[in-house]
């Protein structure tokens, strides 16, 4: 975590650690690696904040994405917010010489503008060319991020950068009058208003948290968690946050992806299937193995790809492992042509793993000489 230091606090546990101080704080009297403006720490338990229990037994959730990953302390902002290129490149040779760091099991999350100095991106290439996947802020100015004008690490495939959105599951605003940054070098977005978060001035303490300062690190950790999964690349892990990522949900992207964080598993279902004139067909198995929690989420996200003359004649039912079926369409009075949909089904009290199946009926005869077919579909926790 490169930031403004980070503070114990009782969401790390003992999972903090402390790597490098490139700042002049120590000197004025801090403790190295002491976050005295509490972004660092705010940060840190966005990224792998646990659930923790105050000392009046009051349970708390936790605030973290990766709520199991170690979290190595970098400071590079002294405790008036401010950093230098050099330092900053100082942060980033530390972290590429560290002998503890397992390059495929490290991410780098940048909370901050980044400058353009040569030295910068190289340590950035020695990084996820080794595996590490680097994250960064698209940061909070309104502009698009991908302009001349801005450092041309944004612009880099093999770098993570991530914007901020709202309740509203549009672009971020904030209080000072600047918003998140946008553009198609955006990679990701996530929450970036009144994220809860861990404050820097007690052991117990939280804040609200806001900004693509907020946003960053929940992206980072969730690139831990794939990175735990065994995706060993930079590109890989990029490439499966964004396949994970909900595509449909958020409103009003100016020319920017639209991918939403979310991580859960996403498992697509690409084995095509003719539909029966008045009748059924079954697809073949969606094989989960990989989910930790005894019951699926309240919502799964199911979204189809299905060609028909009449949509409206359609039914369909997500088949949970235990043979238990979920209507989420019914048949209606909409005559459009074909159903290409995401839609939320609730199976909560369902066991994750195990075979889960889609059928489809098409419930009215007629003299159509191709009845439809069900092209694949899609199952995301």
């Amino acid at each position: 975590m490169t930031d403004s230091g980070i503070n114990p606090h009782r969401t790390f546990g003992n999972r903090l650690k402390f790597g490098t101080d490139v700042t002049s704080d120590p000197s004025r009297g801090y403790a190295p690696g002491e976050d005295c403006r509490y972004h660092g720490t705010a940060s840190a338990s966005v990224a792998a904040g646990a659930a923790y229990t105050k000392d009046s037994g009051d349970v708390n959730h936790g605030y973290g994405t990766a709520r199991g990953a170690d979290i190595v302390n970098v400071k590079w902002f002294n405790c008036d917010g401010n950093t230098t290129g050099d330092q900053m490149i100082r942060g980033l040779d530390w972290i590429v010489n560290d002998p503890n760091r397992i390059p495929h099991k490290a991410v780098v999350s940048m909370s901050s503008l980044v400058t353009d100095l040569p030295g910068f991106s190289n340590a950035i290439t020695q990084l996820t060319n080794s595996g590490t996947s680097v994250v960064i802020a698209a940061h909070n100015f309104g502009n698009n991020v991908c302009d001349e004008d801005s450092s041309p690490v944004y612009r880099r495939p093999d770098v993570i950068v991530v914007g901020a959105t709202n309740e509203a599951d549009t672009r971020a605003t904030f209080e000072n009058g600047g918003s998140s940054n946008y553009g198609a070098c955006v990679a990701m977005w996530a929450p970036g208003v009144n994220v809860p978060a861990a404050s820097n001035d007690s052991v117990d303490g939280s804040m609200n948290y806001g900004g693509t300062s907020a946003s960053t690190p929940a992206v980072a950790g969730a690139a831990a968690i794939l990175q735990a999964r065994g995706y060993s690349s930079a590109a890989a892990v990029k490439a499966r946050l964004q396949q994970e990522a909900s595509e449909s949900t958020l409103v009003g992207m100016p020319n920017s992806p639209s991918y939403l964080l979310h991580v859960g598993g996403h498992y697509v279902n690409s084995t095509p299937a003719n539909l029966v004139d008045s009748g059924s067909v079954t697809s073949s198995a969606t094989v989960v193995s990989d989910q930790g929690d005894a019951k699926a989420r309240q919502y799964l996200r199911v979204k189809v790809n299905i060609v028909h003359h009449t949509r409206g004649d359609l039914a369909l039912d997500l088949i949970a492992p235990d043979g238990t079926s979920y209507r989420f369409y019914h048949p209606n009075s909409d005559t459009g042509n074909d159903l290409f949909q995401e839609f939320n089904v609730d199976a909560s009290s369902e066991a994750p793993n195990g075979q889960w199946k889609l059928k489809v009926t098409d419930t009215k005869a007629d003299s159509e000489t191709f009845d439809g077919r069900l092209d694949r579909w899609m199952l995301q926790f």
